[in-house]
């Protein structure tokens, strides 16, 4: 699901989009070429992550793939220890992702994490569900709502991030 139903989404500062559109608010851009990867901690699928950590690879990235069932503050310490990272990515399938990223700003305060959060996945069972998922899930800190790895390989390249409004 790519949430381009839905139009308060696609006019989100935070969201792109399939054409790679965004908004650039001030996260840094750099000349690094690594991502991290992993998936939410409530969720053990793994093939998505191994497919787009291939990708990845395949584009140049170098990937510090934290395998599933990844506690935020994992993604915060792998963040700390690879600061040039150009984008951290969590996926999710299983419909638990605000429980799973309910600490996000936590985790990106505590780490300074200075690089888009990008999820994508299933947000929830009902394309309604997921749209509201989504749209909270902007407000609680994540970056862009991106189900496609060429999207995101796209908004990478660009550097055009935009933080999530979060108050």
């Amino acid at each position: 699901m790519k949430f381009q139903e839905n139009s308060e989404l696609l006019q989100s500062n935070a969201f792109i989009d399939s054409s790679g559109t965004g908004s650039n608010s001030g996260i840094r851009k750099t000349c690094s070429k690594t991502v991290i990867l992993g998936v939410a901690e409530s969720d053990a699928h793994v093939v998505a992550n191994k497919l787009i950590e291939a990708r990845l690879k395949a584009s140049g990235y170098e990937v510090v793939n934290l395998g599933a069932c990844t506690p935020l503050s994992e993604f915060g310490q792998a963040y700390e220890n690879h600061p040039e990272s150009v984008a951290i990515l969590i996926g999710t399938l299983n419909g638990h992702a605000l429980q799973d990223l309910s600490d996000l700003l936590w985790m990106k305060q505590k780490f300074a994490v200075n690089c888009p959060v990008i999820v994508g996945g299933k947000l929830g069972l009902s394309p309604g569900k997921a749209q509201r998922v989504g749209q909270t899930l902007l407000n609680r800190g994540v970056d862009a709502l991106i189900n496609d790895i060429e999207d995101v390989l796209s908004y990478i390249q660009q550097g055009q991030y935009g933080l999530a409004k979060t108050g």
